[in-house]
């Protein structure tokens, strides 16, 4: 589940619901949005080389821009489409974060990217069945920048990959109309492996991981349930389980397979206030290679990873505390941590925690408007990347124009 627009949607599952329907025959229509951002930013790592610590700092003044632009119609009464590109000014990106360039190979310089691009076709009585590639049911803030609680996406979801790819697979969903509980069943060609975002053919070497099967699919669960005023709150537990799909394989070494249960709740039950928290667990079993005809399993590459997010918004005026719809303003306060290499323990693990303060505003009173700012601080003690301590700090200042 992903808090998404200015009321939290049910993920995949209320894009693909029978909800979804509800326009008329061969209605097309187009949204999007253009999101500008002024960053100061600031590192500071201090590292430890042959026993020797060094500081080396790092600050930087720029500017960011990204757009989207999405398209949707209705094909008879039961069948609707999608189509959303993202415009991305930014080498070396996939979904909204940046990684290892060379990992990406041709991707690396995308001008743009292909978010989704699904068929949904209403089976009835609340069911619906989705083919094609869309944004997968993990996690709780969508790197989606319309209708969010704060500036920047989530670092546990697109810096520590536990939100995954988007994928390409189909769904089959359930959301009854008066029923509280509702839920959706995911098979893709994967959930963590970059390249399981493209189509079928582009998995192997640097687009993905290597050694993938016909029957090496990825399957994913999302259940939901809603309840309190209105049903605006929600209770959601989602499981991803990814056959070869870590990132803890070399080249031409069968990765190990994840498997990751998460628990998130979004509670709105006192007015102007949202409470939202999420808990992450990732199982990735040991890599292996192939050696003379036989499997050998790779030591150390057995890891388990976990993060959890606190986020609190209340908004100033009445509305219902988002920053883009009927309030003036809210604020938000939120904490990140998120583990990796929990499975070495004795100081091998590398922890993350990241604060974050952020003002919302809507200042001409303009629902397709937003005028943001936020100031987030990052600790980071990597001894097991030899990475050392690393504090990082970041100011955004955000305009964000909605094409509705």
């Amino acid at each position: 589940m992903i808090l998404r627009h200015v009321v939290p949607a049910l993920a995949t599952v209320a894009l693909i619901s029978s909800t979804a329907f509800a326009a008329d025959k061969d209605v097309v229509t187009i949204s999007g949005w253009s999101d500008n951002l002024f960053n100061v930013s600031d590192n500071d790592f201090v590292t430890d080389t042959a026993g020797t610590p060094q500081n080396e700092a790092d600050t930087s003044v720029g500017f960011a821009t990204n757009a989207s632009l999405k398209v949707a119609w209705t094909v008879g009464s039961r069948v609707k489409a999608k189509v959303n590109v993202w415009f991305i000014n930014e080498p070396g990106v996939v979904n909204g974060y940046a990684g290892n360039a060379a990992n990406y190979g041709s991707f690396a310089d995308n001008a743009f990217t292909l978010r989704e691009s699904y068929i949904a076709y209403d089976l009835g009585d609340g069911l619906s069945w989705t083919l094609g590639k869309y944004e997968n049911h993990l996690g709780l803030i969508a790197v989606e920048p319309t209708g969010l609680y704060r500036v920047n996406p989530s670092t546990i979801g697109y810096v520590a990959t536990f939100y995954g790819q988007d994928v390409v697979g189909t769904a089959v969903a359930y959301q009854g109309k008066n029923s509280p509980i509702s839920g959706s069943l995911h098979v893709t060609n994967g959930f963590f492996a970059i390249g399981d975002q493209y189509n079928n053919g582009s998995t192997a070497g640097f687009f993905g991981n290597d050694h993938k099967e016909n029957w090496d699919l990825g399957l994913g669960l999302d259940l939901i349930y809603a309840f309190g005023k209105d049903q605006h709150s929600n209770v959601n537990f989602e499981i991803a389980y990814d056959p070869h799909g870590g990132s803890n394989s070399g080249f031409g070494t069968r990765s190990g397979t994840v498997f990751q249960p998460g628990l998130n709740a979004t509670l709105k039950e006192i007015k102007d206030l949202t409470l939202a928290g999420e808990v992450i667990w990732r199982e990735t079993t040991t890599a292996k290679d192939e050696v003379a005809g036989g499997i050998v399993k790779l030591p150390g590459t057995h890891r388990q990873d976990f993060g959890w997010t606190l986020l609190a918004n209340y908004a100033v005026g009445k509305g219902s505390g988002m920053n883009i719809g009927s309030v003036p303003a809210s604020v938000t306060a939120s904490v990140q941590q998120y583990t990796t290499n929990w499975r070495a323990g004795g100081g091998l693990e590398d922890d993350h925690t990241e604060l974050a303060v952020a003002l919302l505003t809507n200042p001409l009173d303009n629902a397709n408007f937003g005028l943001n700012t936020e100031f987030a601080y990052g600790f980071e003690n990597e001894p097991a990347s030899f990475q050392g301590t690393h504090e990082t700090w970041v100011w955004s200042v955000e305009a964000i124009a909605i094409i509705a």
